[in-house]
């Protein structure tokens, strides 16, 4: 499937996971990717320690491109 979205983040299907807190968790992001949509970490909840420790955590089942992003409503953000 050849779309503007496709082509853009280097995917098989115009399919992107929200980053959405306490859902988008580093598997379920790492799956997506794997599917061939692109998914996108919640980050939101996360530490800084805690969001590199589930960047590594998606890059260990997939070399696929991802997202990340942080809601800045968020405690902590």
């Amino acid at each position: 499937m050849n779309t503007r979205i496709t082509e853009l983040f280097t995917i098989k299907y115009p399919i992107i996971l929200p980053g959405m807190s306490w859902i988008s968790v580093p598997d379920l992001v790492a799956a997506a990717c794997n599917a061939g949509g692109n998914g996108y970490l919640a980050t939101g909840p996360l530490s800084p320690e805690q969001t590199r420790a589930s960047i590594r955590k998606i890059r260990e089942p997939t070399d696929k491109p991802f997202g990340f992003g942080a809601a800045l409503i968020m405690p902590g953000a």
